[in-house]
């Protein structure tokens, strides 16, 4: 994502299409930001359908659609947003260009058979080829798939909310700790100040220890029902081999030992294991190492009043 990407953003979050289809064009194809097909597909269709109902397209914005979707610029799959430009084109054509100027095309919407002419000339020309003597005939199944181009809800398509979980293998590996340890709770991407009282501790040790113990993250972290902190698990990698990563990971090895609590490293043998069936079954070949890590007997935290006393009077004797 860069400055351009959010730009055209919020000119969406505003309805703002004259400036949107503005800023859309003027980008070279070499410098369209990284996810804009999010917007042109996702949020574009949903803010132009919606100021279409409220009637705020301009002309002239008719007419940038109308040129961007026929030079190949902007993809538009939506037959409703097709067809409401057609029926406005000639009016707003008129408009921007005057009474005298040749009206334009209307644009190609896109017909329910077109994903299956392909199959059906293919047999049509299979059905009129003839067939040599003692040729062994054989019959051809052609399979033609569609796809449907979706319209998203426009405040999930604005939205910044990020999974919790950083990438496919997190997740898949989030699942697996969450079969394998049925009875516990496990939290993915867990700042380690939410669990352990890092100022407690921490002046008795070095200052690298104090400033990363502010900002460590563990991958996972397992907790009883009562969300009392038990073990944490860490997916490793090769991105734990260079130097710096070593020391990184010393240093929250120091940590998690002086707080007393477990820490198991699993690291798969085969870097592209991103399944959860992959990581269970790891985790199964490690099971006598992990059983340890099972509270025996989950006791429910308990709480109980004290007795505070409100005031004191102390009296002294005189004799």
């Amino acid at each position: 994502m860069n400055d351009i990407y959010f730009k055209l953003k919020d000119l969406l979050s505003d309805r703002d299409l004259t400036g949107f289809l503005s800023e859309f064009e003027r980008l070279a194809p070499q410098s369209r930001p990284i996810g804009l097909s999010e917007l042109t597909q996702r949020v574009f269709p949903v803010v132009l359908k919606s100021c279409l109902a409220e009637g705020t397209v301009t002309a002239e914005a008719i007419v940038h659609v109308w040129r961007l979707v026929r030079t190949g610029s902007l993809l538009i799959v939506d037959n409703e947003l097709l067809e409401a430009v057609n029926a406005r084109i000639e009016k707003a054509w008129w408009a921007a260009r005057g009474p005298d100027a040749p009206p334009p095309e209307k644009l190609r919407l896109f017909q329910d058979d077109d994903m299956h002419l392909t199959a059906r000339r293919y047999k049509r020309m299979e059905s009129e080829r003839p067939i040599p003597a003692g040729a062994v005939a054989m019959r051809r199944v052609v399979v033609a798939s569609g796809y449907v181009v979706g319209m998203h809800p426009f405040s999930d398509a604005l939205s910044f909310k990020k999974n919790v979980c950083a990438s496919n293998q997190e997740r898949e590996f989030l699942r697996a700790i969450r079969h394998f340890f049925p009875t516990l709770h496990a939290y993915p991407n867990m700042p380690m100040r939410n669990f352990v009282d890092v100022d407690g501790f921490v002046d008795r040790l070095s200052e690298r220890h104090r400033i990363y113990a502010r900002g460590a993250i563990v991958d996972v972290l397992l907790c009883t029902v009562d969300e009392d902190p038990l073990a944490v698990i860490e997916l490793d990698s090769a991105h734990h081999d260079p130097e710096e990563a070593r020391e990184r990971d010393e240093l929250k090895n120091d940590l998690l030992d002086m707080a007393g609590i477990p820490l198991v490293r699993i690291r798969p043998l085969d870097t592209h294991t991103v399944r959860c069936e992959d990581f269970y079954d790891l985790l199964v070949s490690q099971g006598e190492e992990l059983d340890k890590l099972r509270p025996r007997r989950i006791a429910p935290r308990r709480t109980h009043d004290s007795l505070v006393p409100a005031e004191m009077d102390v009296y002294v004797s005189a004799g």
